[in-house]
């Protein structure tokens, strides 16, 4: 990953070079490449990777040499694999924690589940549990997507009424703004259903309720 790190770093200080050398702002830099000037001043400030044909028009629009361009060409060729390689890494992961859940619930008779500031998983339709897993992802939108798709796919359990759900939310969690109203009505609606059912027992501790501390030491 610091190779990764490196290589981001250093086409991002070169393709900034370029552009001021050309003697073009972002904006200008933005109007000849048919871009947005976000997407301009994200390149050279290296918060986004961008793709080898990214680089090559930024290179030929600034007058690159020869030379530079071609290494930055290899720079980005390599980023790009590097990138690939490093989502691979990281998606199963995400995946194989939700895969690894999914199989102790379906092994479990009882399961007791206590979130104070978000709804329980279990009860979670696809737009909420999106926004849960959006909140500091960094990765690309697919691999979220299939992180979700995994999460979600654990709420089979759910029907097999040997089993018996103990499901405790606080009441921050119906209140916490994550999606838009609208579809936040669609989310409580699917937690008055799913507390219908005789094998789900579910609960809410209330903002007055009284706090019992228990000291430890």
């Amino acid at each position: 990953m610091n190779d990764l790190a490196n290589d981001r770093r250093r086409m991002a200080e070169a393709l900034r070079e370029l552009r001021i050398g050309a003697g073009l702002s972002t904006t200008q830099l933005a109007k000849r490449l048919g871009w947005s000037q976000s997407k301009v001043s994200k390149t050279e400030r290296g918060v986004t990777l961008p793709p080898p044909s990214d680089v090559e028009a930024w290179a030929s629009a600034t007058g690159a040499s020869t030379e530079l361009h071609e290494l930055l060409l290899d720079i980005a060729g390599r980023a790009a694999t590097e990138f690939v390689e490093w989502r691979r890494f990281l998606a199963p992961g995400r995946r194989r924690i939700q895969q690894d859940v999914q199989r102790l619930e379906e092994a479990a008779s009882i399961l007791r589940v206590f979130a104070p500031n978000v709804i329980v998983g279990l009860g979670q339709i696809r737009p909420y549990a999106e926004a849960i897993f959006r909140i500091g992802w960094r990765g690309p939108a697919e691999d979220l997507g299939e992180v979700v798709d995994a999460k979600l796919a654990r709420q089979v359990v759910l029907a097999d009424g040997r089993k018996r759900f103990e499901l405790v939310m606080g009441e921050a969690a119906l209140h916490r703004r994550l999606i838009p109203p609208a579809t936040m009505l669609a989310q409580l609606t699917r937690l008055v259903e799913l507390s219908q059912q005789p094998n789900v027992c579910m609960g809410v501790i209330r903002f007055d309720a009284e706090e019992v501390a228990v000291q430890l030491v």
